[in-house]
């Protein structure tokens, strides 16, 4: 059904949503991008009940259900994790949807919309990932649960109850609240947990943050990332991501496109049209592989050093002949062992190590296409454009700016 046009008039949309979550930060994210797309009067606000971030609350005006109804909003987009939101339902008469209510001790009411992440599917994704990888040892390090916490303890079992289906050893990190472990001893039960993992292991973190505290506490440790330990956070902060050494490689929960359908939703029910109150259950966005987890177990000596060496050289344009020179083989002993063990030919590695590497700089920073072609080893920008294309099925430009725009 066709969505009637309301350009001239002004709507005014309420975010109840935590803006210091990199999740709800991508939600506001393809709301607002959503809003904006199909007209310019919209004056959106994003309501964080006090508690839950201090700083947004106190900036804000809306401090109350009484200040939303003199505010007079004509929709709201609400995450159901927030206890603002047994507040606010029922006591504000306009289209409400929801965001996030799948499994955090919530029971929504049959006639409102909702549009929640796949957890189990993330799980699932991750853990297949590290068996991929040639990993038979993963774990899991989530936070202490609590109602608010709950999709923490979801991912948990989903991940011991698919590892087990696989026949791969998992261990999980149990952490208490900070009001019964202070985090002294909760950062040293996490080096002893980490310390006593079969390595080289696999790691999903609950979300980036976690993974962060994962991959310090290897270092202190001692532990090569991702050679003893690959981790997987969750969430894709790129700042947070990027920022480490390594850099984190995480699981996209497709925040931005919940964001997106949860706005067209709201739109249509402030239009007057009737939908669907469905439970929607989102699919995430992939893993976005960065070096934390770029690791291959092998147990053929000559071929996982040859991986390392590409690993570490694919980006100064190295060829066939430079892999077999740094294993000391004959091309002819190494390259079907090589096959076989990886499944492809050393030149296809090496071409694929190239194009992880172009998709990363496409995504950050400002480089040019001629910057980036020589950074990562290609002698011509057509060259490097043309295999991005047979990879990718897209150019360089249009990758970087489909990316970018999510951001």
């Amino acid at each position: 059904m066709t969505i009637p046009s309301q350009s001239a008039r002004f709507f005014r949309i309420l975010l109840v949503l935590d803006p210091t979550s990199t999740h709800d930060r991508h939600i506001i994210q393809g709301a607002s991008s959503y809003f904006k797309d199909i007209s310019p009067h919209w004056d959106m606000r994003i309501f964080c009940p006090e508690g839950e971030s201090a700083h947004y609350s106190k900036l804000d005006p809306l401090t109350n259900v009484r200040d939303m109804r003199k505010w007079k909003p004509d929709g709201i987009i609400i995450c159901c994790r927030t206890m603002a939101f047994s507040k606010i339902y029922g006591k504000i008469g306009v289209p409400i949807v929801a965001v996030e209510e799948k499994g955090l001790g919530f029971k929504l009411p049959s006639t409102i919309p909702s549009f929640s992440v796949d957890n189990h599917s993330m799980v699932r994704t991750v853990v297949a990932e590290f068996i991929d990888r040639g990993l038979l040892s993963i774990g899991y390090c989530g936070i202490p649960d609590s109602r608010m916490t709950r999709w923490s303890r979801i991912r948990e079992e989903e991940f011991v109850r698919y590892a087990r289906e696989k026949s791969i050893k998992c261990s999980v990190f149990q952490s208490f609240p900070s009001e019964v472990t202070s985090e002294v001893k909760q950062k040293k039960n996490l080096l002893r947990w980490l310390g006593q993992l079969e390595k080289p292991v696999g790691v999903m973190a609950c979300y980036d943050i976690r993974a962060l505290q994962v991959l310090y506490a290897c270092h202190e440790l001692e532990l090569s990332v991702p050679d003893d330990v690959a981790i997987i956070g969750s969430g894709n902060d790129k700042m947070l991501c990027e920022l480490s050494v390594p850099s984190l490689s995480s699981l996209d929960q497709s925040g931005r496109e919940i964001g997106r359908l949860a706005a067209r939703t709201l739109y249509k029910m402030m239009s007057g049209i009737n939908v669907d109150p469905a439970k929607t259950v989102v699919a995430h966005g992939g893993i976005v592989i960065r070096q934390s987890s770029d690791i291959w177990k092998i147990d053929d000596e000559d071929v996982r050093l040859a991986m390392q060496y590409i690993r570490h050289h694919a980006c100064r344009g190295i060829n066939v002949s430079n892999v077999v020179a740094a294993v000391n083989l004959s091309r002819s002993s190494l390259e079907p062992r090589f096959c076989r063990v990886i499944g492809h030919s050393i030149h296809t590695e090496i071409k694929k190590t190239q194009i992880r590497q172009v998709r990363h700089l496409l995504t950050t920073g400002k480089m040019t296409l001629e910057q980036i072609a020589g950074q990562t080893g290609f002698p011509h920008v057509q060259h490097m454009a043309a295999l991005f294309r047979q990879h990718t099925k897209m150019n360089p430009t249009d990758y970087r700016n489909k990316n970018l725009k999510n951001e």
